[in-house]
């Protein structure tokens, strides 16, 4: 089994508003940031965790969260990745 690194992006294409994945390690870091920057947010306390991708949980933006708090959140997570396995 091979592994891919992939960037822990915000997802903006639901209808629910934006949200990130992220893998369980980076919560703390990305739950400070969000607060520092006054964004408005709902964490998933659960875990998640697949096969292929480590475990991870979900933060829910608020829909009234703007194209620049959006912008901000992209540039915080440059450089956050996570493995991904890779079927062969």
């Amino acid at each position: 089994m091979t592994t891919k690194t992939i960037p822990v992006r915000v997802l903006t294409d639901g209808e629910a508003g934006p949200c990130i994945m992220a893998p369980v390690k980076y919560v703390e870091q990305i739950r400070e940031f969000l607060v520092a920057q006054g964004i408005r947010f709902h964490l998933d306390h659960a875990s998640y965790k697949s096969r292929q991708i480590s475990e991870f949980t979900v933060f829910n933006i608020t829909r009234d969260s703007t194209e620049e708090q959006v912008a901000k959140i992209r540039d915080f997570l440059d450089g956050f990745t996570w493995e991904i396995e890779m079927d062969k």
